[in-house]
């Protein structure tokens, strides 16, 4: 039996260490941190990953991943 591969998942494993700069000054810069882990009911795709904005002194100032549950409305942590 051949799995189908999922380009989606393959370009955004491809990005895994990745930083660009957002700004002309090289102030500002996105890294990318992807891996592939056990699929679950929680990562059903299999990856764990992480999106985050960073300033010139490498703090961090947002950053979107996949670590923890989204809280639902009513739920704990909304």
């Amino acid at each position: 039996m051949s799995v189908e591969r999922d380009e989606g998942l393959d370009a955004l494993l491809g990005l895994d260490g990745e930083t660009f700069f957002v700004d002309a000054n090289g102030h500002y810069r996105v890294k990318f941190v992807v891996k592939r882990v056990k699929a679950d009911e929680r990562k059903p795709h299999g990856l764990n990953y992480s999106l985050t904005l960073h300033d010139k002194s490498g703090e961090r100032i947002v950053g979107f991943d996949n670590a923890h549950p989204v809280p639902t409305p009513g739920g704990t942590g909304w």
